[in-house]
């Protein structure tokens, strides 16, 4: 499935709210854009000390930028699974264990 059925990139995670999480735990918001002004929240991660007191801030930004990287690791995906296998990939059509079958995986993970 190549046709984009989520919010299109680029993903960003919005400033204000990333410079926050490192002093008082603030919640990160991930959005794209939706006009040439406007910006569309795509999701928005919390910290882990709300859940696991003693968890790190820093947990909580890195899940955002994680989840803001999701169409660029979607798209590289795409790309890994139309390249050649490795050489010693024993790639019968069924089973793959180099990046290509890694690539497929993923992309059907995703559901995209």
């Amino acid at each position: 499935m190549n046709e984009t059925t989520y919010t299109p990139g680029p993903w960003e995670v919005d400033a204000f709210e990333s410079a926050a999480i490192i002093s008082d735990g603030a919640t990160h918001s991930i959005s794209a854009p939706a006009n040439d002004s406007d910006r569309y929240l795509v999701a928005e991660t919390y910290p882990l000390a709300d859940a696991f007191p003693g968890a790190p801030d820093v947990v909580g930004d890195a899940n955002a930028r994680l989840i803001a990287a999701a169409p660029d690791l979607l798209a590289a995906c795409r790309l890994a699974a139309r390249s050649l296998h490795h050489p010693e990939c024993p790639n019968d059509g069924r089973h793959c264990t180099c990046h290509v079958g890694a690539a497929i995986d993923a992309i059907t993970k995703a559901g995209a």
